[in-house]
């Protein structure tokens, strides 16, 4: 397992804090992981997701992880903006491994699944799961071999 010693062994470097969502990045695995504290949008949800993408082009990583526990439903403008403004390009950039924990709330699973739906068919190579350990641990192991080929299928 890539967390065998725990998330709190892995080194992080804070991007982005806000009382609603904090980003990170693991500068070993070079993966991005946003958590959602609570419900995000608007501005503040655009400025998290970008800050993470700007990082993502730095650091020339592959994976994304999605903490979305917390989180309700997405807004309907947030959501056309993310997939015709930050999936395009962030997916340009290299990203191609997405592992998102699902909110615990029902209907934000539902919203966030239309949306990972769409990303699969658009190549992204994306999983669903109950808890961030074993989403990390298959982001760091599908990242570590070699990139997807455009086109890919999700998992």
């Amino acid at each position: 397992m890539a967390t065998r010693g725990g998330l709190e062994s892995m080194h992080k470097i804070v991007v982005h804090d806000t009382p609603t969502i904090t980003v990170w990045y693991y500068a070993t695995h070079r993966i991005i992981h946003h958590e959602m504290h609570g419900p995000c949008a608007g501005e503040e949800f655009r400025n998290a997701l970008l800050a993470g993408s700007r990082i993502l082009r730095q650091i020339g990583g592959r994976g994304w992880l999605s903490d979305d526990r917390a989180n309700s439903i997405v807004q309907f403008e947030d959501e056309q903006w993310a997939q015709r403004v930050w999936f395009p390009s962030t997916k340009a950039s290299g990203w191609d491994c997405w592992a998102v924990v699902k909110p615990e709330k029902e209907v934000g699973s539902l919203s966030l699944a239309r949306f990972v739906e769409a990303c699969e068919r658009m190549g992204m190579n994306t999983r669903c799961f109950p808890a961030v350990a074993p989403a990390l641990d298959w982001l760091v192991d599908v990242t570590s071999k070699a990139p997807n080929k455009p086109g890919g299928v999700g998992v």
